[in-house]
């Protein structure tokens, strides 16, 4: 959900979607991401599960469509992460520790590389807030359709030959939120 309260997120759903289980959320994702949310069941497990996660024991994959195309193949961003002071709730990276930034990691694999966009497979170490969002906008490979982060929506008319747009008709982006998605997760 957003911050105002006006939507119910997975956090307002979960004592319907099973009745006095004590689920909790150990992985959340952000507004517009899809993918792979992990539910412990009680506080015990939700403990051990941040835990393992707070000690590197949980792998994360994701993937997303990028803007341009990687020149490497594999990519290994390190980037310090903190507030962005002139939008509040948005993130800056810096290649230098300052006051309030904390250190973040991300490996990066190109799947596919098409002629203007790319598929990545994203690996993030750290668990920071906006972490995978900040660190491809920071090596100049914003996600489609991020535009928090630089990037900008894609249309059909932008990656098909002899496309023709209907007379009358506005042209919709081929997806409505961001193109990332969370893929895996290991423990």
């Amino acid at each position: 959900p957003d911050r105002s309260g006006a939507e119910r997120g997975v956090h307002g759903l979960l004592d319907a979607l099973r009745p006095g289980a004590d689920l909790r959320i150990v992985h959340r994702l952000d507004r517009d991401t899809s993918g792979c949310l992990l539910l412990a069941k009680g506080l015990e497990a939700a403990r051990h599960c941040d835990r393992a996660f707070r000690d590197g024991l949980v792998a994360k994959t994701y993937v997303a469509l990028v803007h341009g195309v990687p020149a490497a193949e594999t990519i290994a961003i390190d980037a310090w992460l903190g507030p962005d002071r002139r939008r509040p709730g948005k993130v800056v990276a810096s290649t230098t520790d300052q006051p309030g930034f904390k250190a973040a990691h991300t490996d990066v694999q190109r799947r596919v590389a098409f002629a203007r966009h790319a598929l990545l497979a994203l690996r993030p170490t750290t668990g920071r807030s906006h972490q995978l969002r900040v660190h491809l906008q920071s090596i100049g490979h914003p996600i489609v359709g991020d535009r928090d982060y630089g990037g900008e929506d894609l249309y059909l008319s932008a990656i098909k030959p002899g496309y023709k747009l209907r007379r009358g008709v506005d042209q919709k982006p081929l997806q409505s939120r961001m193109f990332l998605h969370a893929e895996r997760l290991e423990f």
